[in-house]
């Protein structure tokens, strides 16, 4: 049996049990699902980047305007992704429903961006950053896709009802709240695409004494 500091059954209208009518409960989500690209992260992302070499000092090829530009663009992004979640956490806690073990994935999101930092200051070889966070991202749109689907089969459940859930935290904004981050984690993901695919063609066209930056790069001409 959970607190109700971390899952109130009463107000999010079910308990732990990972299952309603085909539908993971929003609890099991919370407490399971959300934090697990967090727990892989640390558990073998970090480690496997930790494992790898530095990259080697070569002469870096100028990395142009636009692409210092989409990078701090993505950085801002991330950086809204996380006070998302803050306020959703915030939201949470103030309608008694319950945090989940959200604030673990503040820590995810938080690593995310020293993962983006080290690429961007080529402490560390920019194909290996950016294959961890290729991974964390898909995980965290898969994830979160499985959370709305849950907080809009809820959201449905309770207008039935004539509910429209805790005053200090609607159904309808809490849905939307959580479309917006999944919104956020599919723009990642796919930036870390096209992030790789740049690099791959990058290496074929550039001689073995020039690092190919990434679109993360920030490298000054």
């Amino acid at each position: 049996m959970l607190p109700n500091s971390v899952c109130n059954p009463s107000i999010r209208g079910a308990g732990f049990g990972p299952m309603i009518n085909s539908h993971l409960t929003s609890c099991f989500v919370d407490v399971i699902l959300i934090p697990l690209p967090t727990w892989l992260l640390l558990v073998f992302g970090l480690p496997l980047l930790l494992a790898t070499s530095p990259p080697a000092s070569v002469q870096p090829h100028p990395t142009k305007l636009f692409r210092r530009v989409l990078h701090w663009i993505y950085r801002l992004l991330v950086l809204a992704a996380l006070l998302m979640q803050i306020l959703e956490i915030v939201r949470l806690g103030l309608s008694d429903s319950g945090i989940g073990l959200l604030p673990f994935g503040l820590a995810g999101l938080i690593c995310a961006m020293g993962l983006i930092w080290s690429r961007a200051t080529m402490r560390r070889k920019a194909s290996t950053v950016g294959g961890i966070l290729l991974a964390y991202w898909a995980l965290l749109v898969v994830f979160q896709s499985v959370k709305v689907d849950s907080l809009v089969y809820l959201e449905k459940q309770a207008k039935a009802q004539g509910s429209k859930g805790p005053s200090k935290y609607p159904d309808s904004d809490k849905s939307l709240d959580n479309y917006v981050v999944l919104a956020l984690f599919a723009i990642f993901f796919a930036y870390e695409l096209l992030n790789l695919l740049f690099l791959e063609r990058g290496a074929q066209g550039h001689p073995a004494n020039v690092e190919t930056p990434s679109l993360g790069s920030v490298v000054k001409h």
